[in-house]
Formats: structure tokens, C-alpha cells, sequence
């Protein structure tokens, strides 16, 4: 059995919000239960109030939030914690070996989502002669997307890569980037002069990737 799902009034009702999209999305919760006479119902929580329901309420056009609801429907709870598992499995191993890659550190020591973040170490990036936005363009270079950015305000200092794992994205493809990235830097660390960026670093000129950072614009980043 599955969801039996009405897409209702958009603007009657402020809709309990749905977390369960492959990749997590900002849609918040949903719930299955089995309540007599066998039917899959909705939980719904909402402000501090629980209700049960046959129909979800969207303040969105419905079909991104169909599209997210979808694949649990279809892989059922176990098919997509597994899902979920692996590309858990997947970042654990690309968050330990960039960890072990000297001008990289982690930015947390846990991983709790299937994303990470990670920047160059001070010390390194001391004497070093490009920055994360030349690793950027480097693996853009070989199709992979891997945006350079700064933090938000009060910690805008630190330049940041970011790697998310999706669903499909296996474990050879882990190795292949991991292989990718450890020749770029080997490329970069040949360099005999400094890079545009770095240069600009230095100076304390704004800098723009080249890659979508879910701003809907460039990045913008000045360190």
C-alpha cells in the first residue's frame, strides 16, 4: 500500500512541512502509520499539535514536492534507509581520506549528513601558491562540480570546499575523484609562480568561483 495523497487548497492552509527527498530537502516531515482499516495515513505534526490525514497541503507548486515524496513511496522505509545508509557510507570514506591529504582539514570531525566541507590548512596555505579555487577549476576540468566558497559573515575567513553525496554515487566514483583531486594538487604544488587567486588572496581582493553554490549566482568571496 501507499500514500494516499490529494494535493489540496496551496493557500488555505500552511502545510506540514516534508523531509524526506533524495537528497534532503527543506520540506520538513513526514510519517507513516498504519491506523484501521488498514490504511497508510499521514502524520502530520504541526506547530505543537499532531493530526492524521489523508491529504498534504503545500505552500509550493506541487510538483517538486511530488517528485521528493516519490521515492519513498516507491522504495518503501527500508529501501530508502538503505539508500540513505550508502550514501552515508560513501562520505565517511571521502571525509577520512581528504582528512589524510596534507594541505586539507576537515571542517567537522563527524559526519551527520551525506555532505562535508573542508579547507586548507593555515599553515599550508602559508607558503602554498594557489588556493581552493584553483582545486576548483581543476576538477571542473574533468566534469566534477565541487564549489569553493566562503563561510558566512563572522567566519568569512575560511575558504571552503564542499562534496555532497547523492543517490547513485558509488563508491569507484569516490575513488575516481579522490584520484582526481590528488592530482590536481600534485599539478598545482609543481607551480613556480602564484596563481590569479592567490594573488588576489593576498591582497585581499574579491574573488569569484566558477562553480553554482546554491545561490542562484557566482559566489562572490573575499578573504
Amino acid at each position: 500500500m501507499g500514500f494516499q495523497i490529494k494535493m489540496g487548497s496551496i493557500n488555505q492552509y500552511i502545510g506540514a512541512q516534508i523531509r524526506i527527498g533524495i537528497p534532503r530537502s527543506r520540506l520538513g516531515r513526514l510519517e507513516r502509520q498504519k491506523i484501521p482499516p488498514r490504511r497508510n495515513v499521514i502524520q502530520c505534526k504541526l506547530f505543537r499539535s499532531e493530526y492524521h490525514t489523508s491529504r498534504a497541503q503545500f505552500l509550493t507548486p506541487g510538483s517538486p514536492n511530488i517528485g521528493t515524496i516519490l521515492p519513498i513511496i516507491r522504495l518503501g522505509f527500508q529501501g530508502y534507509k538503505a539508500v540513505q545508509y550508502n550514501s552515508m557510507q560513501i562520505t565517511q570514506y571521502l571525509h577520512d581520506e581528504i582528512g589524510k591529504m596534507a594541505p586539507f582539514v576537515n571542517y567537522s570531525d563527524h559526519v551527520e549528513n551525506p555532505l562535508f566541507i573542508w579547507y586548507m590548512k593555515p599553515d599550508y596555505a602559508k607558503t602554498a601558491k594557489w588556493t581552493l579555487y584553483d582545486l576548483q577549476d581543476k576538477l571542473k576540468q574533468g566534469g566534477w562540480m565541487v564549489p569553493a566558497y566562503t563561510l558566512p559573515e563572522n567566519i568569512q575567513n575560511y575558504v571552503v570546499m564542499r562534496i555532497v553525496v547523492r543517490q547513485g554515487f558509488s563508491r569507484d566514483m569516490a575513488d575516481m575523484l579522490l584520484n582526481d583531486i590528488r592530482d590536481a594538487v600534485a599539478s598545482l604544488e609543481k607551480l613556480e609562480y602564484q596563481t590569479n587567486t592567490r594573488i588576489a588572496q593576498d591582497k585581499n581582493i574579491e574573488v569569484k568561483g566558477s562553480v553554482f553554490t546554491h545561490t542562484g549566482n557566482r559566489h562572490k568571496t573575499k578573504k
